[in-house]
């Protein structure tokens, strides 16, 4: 077959260097003529020689030389699945088979700001041996948030496998999450068709079902993530249990939970008055920065709340997300408040720059959550006093929930990525809104 990437021997299943062993090339990696039907689950180790770009070797001298992770192969369908990754398309290559999509996994390196690096399997080719041993060589790339550089480094990977004798695992397992932003649990590695989770919640009794989301939208192939047809807001100071049935990965192997994992949500935001925040006091609420007083004008009145980046130019401590809740009454149809954008220099309007690049959502429990993203400037004038460019006046409006009853909550999240966190961002945003006037009409 042709040349492999990986340039170091491989072993076969008898322990000795295949004839091929000497180039790297697959003609040392021994191949299955008729493995199993159906999907085959490995266990894989990936052995890296690294190439740091000049000069950034001792950046890169932490990260670890080996990362282990589940790998599925279907010879029949001509897919692989690396990790809880996309399938892609596997082509024979000789005796070997070769898969030249992206295939991504994650390893934990304290050289990151996030803590982990992102390997990317760019050029995979692998054989099955007789023993359902399987060995391969790749080419690749390493990348790692370095403070607010995103650092890649070429790299090269040796593989070997086993037959998957490791559980399946969910992300989050357990912990906090956001009740109105992206609930999208994800599997560790493919399972096998016919597992349901729900969520349930233990004070409340709320049932939140969740359907697999199968390759190709079929139920009788894998699926590496749960989703919910319609995404529905969770209530606020609840511990979810998530209810597994009939979970397994494509090796048979079950989650090995010793107890039920649980996610869950904060306590309740303030419920805010449509006061335009005159009674705030402090530097921040509701996780927002505060505007009030000099050298800027709040957006009306004599306070606004300020969310973009937390490492910012201004003088006022800025917030990443602003959660509220809001008052309902009959008849209500919309959510709305009044915006002003800030920038440290003149953006550039006619390419996109004068905008505030976030999500925003309104959610009733239980009901489907409304969202739009970013808010949009078209000019720019510079602020009277401050040193800074600042926007006129806009208005934001957002549709309730239907079947919004009593209250809803409003969240204003920065764009993920963006987030001011020591320098970890890609890249820090510029501009900071500041929101005023909340009201529900």
């Amino acid at each position: 077959g042709r040349g492999g990437a990986g340039g170091a021997p491989a072993v076969d299943a008898a322990g000795g260097a295949g004839a091929g062993a000497k180039d790297g090339g697959t003609a040392d990696l021994p191949t299955q003529d008729a493995p199993p039907p159906g999907w085959l689950s490995f266990d894989v180790t990936a052995t890296m020689v690294v190439t740091p770009p000049a000069g950034q070797a001792a950046a890169w001298a932490s990260l670890p030389t080996t990362v282990r992770f589940p790998m599925a192969w279907s010879r029949e369908r001509a897919e692989l699945i690396v990790a809880n990754g996309a399938s892609n398309q596997v082509t024979p290559d000789g005796a070997a088979f070769r898969c030249d999509s992206d295939n991504f996994v994650n390893l934990p390196f304290t050289g990151s700001c996030e803590g982990a690096a992102t390997i990317d399997l760019q050029t995979l080719t692998f054989t099955v041996g007789s023993s359902g041993l399987l060995q391969g060589h790749a080419a690749g790339q390493v990348t790692a948030q370095m403070g607010p550089v995103l650092a890649q480094a070429p790299a090269t990977f040796t593989l070997a496998g086993g037959p998957d004798v490791t559980p399946p695992t969910l992300n989050p397992a357990a912990g906090t999450i956001d009740p109105l932003y992206q609930l999208f649990p994800r599997l560790s590695e493919p399972l096998a068709p016919g597992a349901s989770m729900t969520f349930v919640g233990k004070a409340s009794g709320d049932r939140i079902p969740f359907t697999p989301a199968y390759l190709d939208d079929d139920p009788t192939e894998p699926f590496i993530a749960f989703t919910t047809p319609t995404q529905v807001m969770l209530r606020w100071n609840e511990v979810y249990e998530v209810e597994l049935t009939g979970a397994k990965d494509l090796a048979g192997n079950a989650p090995a939970f010793a107890t039920p994992p649980t996610e869950t949500t904060p306590p309740a935001p303030p419920l805010q008055p449509e006061d335009g925040f005159e009674a705030v006091t402090g530097t921040t609420y509701a996780g927002g920065g505060v505007l009030a007083g000099g050298p800027l004008a709040a957006v009306a009145g004599t306070t606004s709340l300020l969310v973009g980046n937390v490492d910012t130019f201004l003088s006022y401590q800025v917030g990443a997300k602003i959660t509220l809740r809001l008052a309902v009454s009959p008849g209500d149809t919309v959510v709305r408040f009044d915006t002003r954008l800030f920038a440290p220099n003149e953006p550039d309007v006619a390419s996109g720059d004068g905008a505030f690049r976030g999500v925003i959502l309104v959610g009733a429990v239980g009901q489907e959550i409304q969202a739009t993203t970013d808010v949009l400037a078209d000019t720019f004038t510079l602020a009277p006093a401050g040193g800074v460019w600042q926007s006129a006046v806009g208005t934001t409006e957002i549709p309730l929930p239907t079947g919004a009853i009593g209250e809803v909550s409003l969240e204003i999240l920065q764009e993920p990525g963006y987030s001011g966190d020591g320098g970890c961002g890609t890249p820090a945003q510029t501009i900071v809104m500041a929101v005023d006037d909340v009201r529900v009409e």
